[in-house]
């Protein structure tokens, strides 16, 4: 007993020390550089991901912004602490947009609050060779296996698989609740499934 109240207070020690450094940093971080003269903070949750071709270094995230309320921002850093920012799209109230890289490309699935010529609560998906730029390389698409909009009830989630790019969602038909996927290799053609029930326990 006394050797396990000993391993657990060194467990203890350990994660203390690891987690001390941590506290020292603040969130959201710190900015380089500020949008139209304000402090840039977090309206909707941020989605982070490294590029494992090493094309584009260091951290990156996308989120929205209580600055203006209709953009995303991607940012960048390479220490987790200072970040760059630039504005790249619109985004829907209450949504977070999803990022993952792809053969150095930066992914962005989103939902639209209907900008820039886009339809208003409907998902799309864009990429960009140079997300510091805030330019797109492929503007965001229609993500859609029959042409029809899908206006999804939550945040989309992206992941990579066998060389695509997978997108998922919630939608809503009627009282009824759908996960949808979606994969695409070049972000204007998909395939995948569509109509998956949501089982609510």
């Amino acid at each position: 007993m006394k050797f396990r109240f000993r391993n657990c207070l060194a467990q203890m020690a350990l994660i203390t020390a690891f987690a001390a450094p941590a506290l020292a940093q603040s969130f959201p971080p710190a900015l380089t550089t500020n949008y139209r003269n304000s402090i840039i903070s977090f309206d909707r949750s941020p989605s982070v991901a490294t590029d494992p071709t090493g094309t584009h270094t260091g951290l990156w995230m996308a989120y929205g912004s209580t600055v203006s309320n209709d953009y995303i921002y991607i940012s960048n850093s390479t220490d987790g602490v200072n970040w760059t920012n630039v504005p790249i799209s619109t985004l829907k109230r209450g949504f977070s947009p999803a990022i993952a890289f792809l053969n150095g490309n930066l992914w962005v699935a989103f939902v639209s609050d209907g900008g820039a010529g886009l339809i208003n609560g409907a998902l799309y998906l864009g990429y960009t060779n140079n997300p510091a730029s805030g330019l797109w390389t492929v503007y965001p698409q229609l993500v859609t296996l029959t042409g029809s909009a899908i206006y999804p009830t939550n945040s989309p989630t992206l992941a990579v698989f066998n060389g695509q790019i997978w997108v998922n969602e919630t939608s809503q038909s009627g009282s009824n609740y759908f996960n949808d996927t979606f994969a695409t290799s070049n972000g204007s053609t998909f395939t995948g499934t569509t109509g998956c029930p949501r089982v609510d326990s």
